[in-house]
């Protein structure tokens, strides 16, 4: 029976605290502001106020209610290729990501693929770092809450042995819901921030990590 792993992007495989805080030290040297504690803060009320109404992360969103948040006339076109900059998301990569699912694509029976939401443009710069490891027809991009497709999508892998890797424990327990035979493997990353790390009564993962190199032994059965 062949191997499916289906990995999170942020906070698994892609470290989005060190990507938001790179963009946000680009966007304000742009936009030539020099007090850095009020551009933070407005920008984190940007953040949270654009997510609140748009549900997940759009740069034109946030850009647009930053500009409010600034009052002063922002070009949303330019400062939007910054945050979609490739050396950024590059360099949020976490350390073990690279090295891990490299070493598992080497294996001819396990087969890597991303269950993760958001939008196309934010998240598809990210899969193209992993793409020479990832499997096309395992990679699933949902623009607003995943949850609601896990039903169908895991009806794909009914025949296959499947390990769903994630940092919401929400989201694990509905795919367990579905398929007990999954194995739910939660990620607990140390610079995990803690907005993400509510438990869920009475639901335990198959594993928790707080590494990627722990999956390896894992799918291996040991």
């Amino acid at each position: 029976m062949r191997k499916v792993i289906l990995f999170d992007i942020d906070y698994t495989l892609f470290n989005a605290q060190n990507y938001r805080n790179a963009f946000l030290t680009a966007l304000q040297k742009e936009i030539g502001i020099s007090d850095s504690k009020s551009f933070l803060q407005n920008a984190d009320d940007a953040y949270i106020e654009s997510r609140e109404t748009v549900g997940i992360f759009d740069p034109k969103a946030f850009l647009s209610v930053l500009e409010k948040k600034l009052g002063q006339k922002l070009d949303i076109s330019k400062l939007e290729k910054i945050i979609l900059n490739e050396e950024v998301f590059n360099s949020s990569l976490y350390e073990d990501t690279v090295e891990v699912v490299s070493e598992l694509a080497k294996e001819k029976d396990i087969f890597l693929g991303i269950f993760s939401a958001g939008l196309l443009p934010i998240q598809r710069p990210k899969i193209k770092l992993l793409e020479p490891f990832l499997h096309a027809e395992h990679v699933h991009i949902f623009e607003f809450k995943k949850g609601k497709a896990l039903p169908e999508l895991l009806k794909k892998y009914k025949d296959s042995k499947l390990f769903m890797v994630d940092d919401i424990a929400e989201i694990l327990y509905k795919a367990k819901q579905i398929n007990d035979n999954i194995t739910t493997i939660l990620i607990r990353r140390k610079d995990h921030p803690q907005a993400y790390r509510q438990e869920l009564s009475g639901f335990s993962p198959d594993k928790t990590i707080t590494n990627l190199r722990e999956i390896i032994n894992i799918v291996e059965g040991k």
